[in-house]
């Protein structure tokens, strides 16, 4: 999942897909990875160290692509062994999910560094041309005596909090050790519907590429002009299928269909989304933005003690509320 909302441009530049042809089925392998930056240069490293795609792009003449928003032909060349702990000892501090596999942090010594940086490949980035790669454009600012480049940004003063929604709605925790009864308010959410496998579907992938895109729109809309942010809600989905078989006995993901759901704040309205919507279409880079929706999640028509279920109107206009897999 991580792959296509790197590869979408949502989230820092030094989130890449990198891609690089199989060394033996050709087929080209997409992999979620962290850039390092030291002095000016960027380098990926390899956190599971002489890992598969490692082998690959050896077998690849050491080429590849890494894609963030745009695509990038670049060539990676392995650094020396004498620059690898201060490229580890800063891949330790920009990536955390690199922590628990490398047996050192960002604190350790430099002895301790060189002592593990032969296990960890570390790759120096450039560009297909010999430039050195860049992820954006950087400028040194005016008056600046240091030697390290920086992005200039535009600085704002925000005037609240970030709002983490997974705190404020009490459906997306459980305290540990007790049960709740809890209300479940009606909730909008961005969606998307596909049928398929999501491991293999190209239905899913685009899915995600389109739907991450469109929140992250909102969530700077909602920040700019309403001053008021928010941390994106975590990816939810329903599951079901014609034949519940598909998930037990047969477990046949193919008969599969899914909806892929983001929450929408409830400060936010449809002019909201529609106007993400059309900042997403001008991009180009949703492939599924014709799919996407805006629906409630509210009680069910026939009971008044049903639970809180996603209302879909079938094709002779009457509504349902199918039976699902909720996971998020």
């Amino acid at each position: 999942m991580w792959g296509y909302v790197f590869a979408s441009g949502v989230g820092p530049r030094r989130w890449v897909r990198l891609e690089v042809p199989g060394r033996r089925t050709g087929r080209t392998q997409r992999i979620p990875i962290g850039l390092a930056d030291v002095h000016g240069r960027w380098y990926a490293v390899s956190m599971l160290g002489e890992c598969n795609w490692v082998r690959n792009l050896r077998a690849n003449a050491n080429g590849a692509v890494l894609r963030h928003g745009a695509a990038k032909t670049c060539v990676l060349v392995e650094a020396p062994g004498a620059n690898r702990p201060a490229i580890l000892r800063r891949y330790l501090e920009v990536a955390p999910g690199g922590r628990p596999h490398i047996p050192a942090t960002a604190a350790s010594s430099t002895t301790d560094l060189v002592a593990i940086a032969d296990a960890f490949p570390v790759f120096a980035i450039q560009r297909a041309d010999g430039r050195p790669y860049c992820p954006n454009p950087i400028v040194v600012p005016r008056g600046c005596h240091s030697q390290r480049r920086v992005r200039v940004r535009r600085l704002r003063v925000e005037s609240t909090m970030k709002v983490d929604l997974k705190r404020e709605i009490p459906s997306y925790s459980a305290r540990r050790g007790r049960f709740d009864i809890i209300t479940v308010p009606p909730m909008r959410y961005l969606m998307i519907d596909g049928h398929g496998d999501p491991n293999t579907s190209s239905a899913y992938a685009e899915a995600l590429a389109t739907i991450y895109p469109v929140a992250y729109k909102l969530k700077f809309r909602s920040k700019r002009q309403l001053d008021r942010d928010y941390i994106v809600a975590p990816l939810e989905a329903l599951w079901w299928s014609g034949d519940m078989a598909a998930f037990t006995s047969a477990r046949d993901k193919d008969q599969w269909d899914w909806t892929v759901m983001l929450l929408v704040p409830d400060w936010l309205d449809v002019s909201d989304v529609d106007a993400a919507r059309a900042e997403v279409d001008r991009s180009g880079s949703a492939p599924a933005l014709d799919l996407l929706r805006v629906a409630h999640a509210r009680r069910g028509p026939r009971r008044p003690d049903a639970p809180y279920r996603l209302l879909r109107r079938r094709s002779d206009g009457a509504r349902r509320a199918p039976r699902r897999v909720h996971t998020f």
